[in-house]
């Protein structure tokens, strides 16, 4: 078996970074890791515009990284 490390860098770097976040999180859910349902992502959701608006200015690049992620997270549960 594949250790679950290598799992992850078998996503090329090179994708577009919403494309890379999606391939990243299918892979991440085939070994478990993953929210039970899209309610679930939408809280996360939530909780990163939450963490975003709050930020100070040197963390929201950061902040909106995890808010994109999260997005990227429901469109993958939704097929979109």
């Amino acid at each position: 078996d594949k250790p679950k490390q290598g799992l992850l860098k078998s996503v090329p770097a090179a994708l577009p970074g919403l494309t890379r976040a999606v391939k990243l999180q299918a892979k991440a859910a085939k070994v478990g890791f993953d929210w039970p349902s899209v309610d679930n992502v939408y809280a996360k959701i939530a909780e990163e515009v939450a963490e975003f608006r709050e930020a100070p200015d040197e963390k929201k690049a950061e902040e909106y990284g995890d808010l994109l992620f999260a997005m990227a997270n429901v469109a993958r549960h939704l097929g979109i």
